[in-house]
């Protein structure tokens, strides 16, 4: 940014609408021929849409791991898996003990993405939640990782992103919300607003933290 010659004009619109009302402006366009509501990604148009349905919150669950996941499900798997979402679901207190590779993050993710509200995940190797994080943002999903590859900028992004509701899914180390005021100020403020739907710990142990 720094790298612009000085002349060149710089604007800052306070939200999405002040975007296009300036580029409107900038590119000698009538206002009603550019975005009038947010724009919505594919993605989360179908989450809506299976959220709408008409159907058993397990059968949504379903719905969800193979229509925007594109999982194929092992029955087997699944009916282990059902048990722990269901739990989530109905706000349960929740200890899930699956081997590893067994899918145990849809237990925590899918409830997650089926309400409003924020799910923080509380996760000990920044590799793993910004492999997690990654996937499921590449899917168009609303999902953040706060960890320390980020700058600044981009955390305070993320966690604007969180506040305005952008984000469901939020991924933090025992570190980060041990150690950062303003994280805990943000989820105080969620948990005041009773947006903060569940708290995750995705390895046991994270709890010694």
């Amino acid at each position: 940014y720094r790298a612009l010659p000085r002349e060149v004009h710089r604007h800052f619109p306070g939200d999405r609408q002040g975007f296009y009302t300036n580029l409107s402006g900038i590119l000698g366009l009538p206002r009603d021929e550019l975005p009038q509501e947010e724009l919505e990604e594919e993605t989360l148009r179908r989450l809506k849409v299976i959220r709408a349905l008409d159907l058993e919150p397990l059968a949504k669950a379903r719905r969800l791991a193979e229509e925007i996941y594109g999982l194929s499900l092992d029955e087997d798997r699944w009916a282990i898996q059902a048990q722990a979402i269901q739990a989530a679901l109905e706000g349960q207190d929740l200890v899930a003990l699956l081997p590893t590779g067994f899918g145990k993050s849809l237990a925590f993710q899918l409830p997650a993405l089926m309400e409003e509200g924020l799910t923080l995940v509380v996760s000990p190797l920044v590799a793993l939640m910004k492999d997690q994080a990654d996937r499921l943002l590449e899917l168009g999903l609303p999902v953040g990782a706060l960890h320390s590859l980020m700058g600044p900028r981009e955390q305070e992004s993320l966690m604007e992103e969180v506040r305005e509701g952008r984000v469901q899914l939020l991924y933090v180390s025992p570190e980060r919300l041990n150690r950062s005021e303003a994280l805990w100020r943000l989820l105080q403020e969620k948990h005041g607003a009773k947006a903060l739907r569940r708290v995750v710990f995705d390895e046991a142990h994270c709890l010694l933290e």
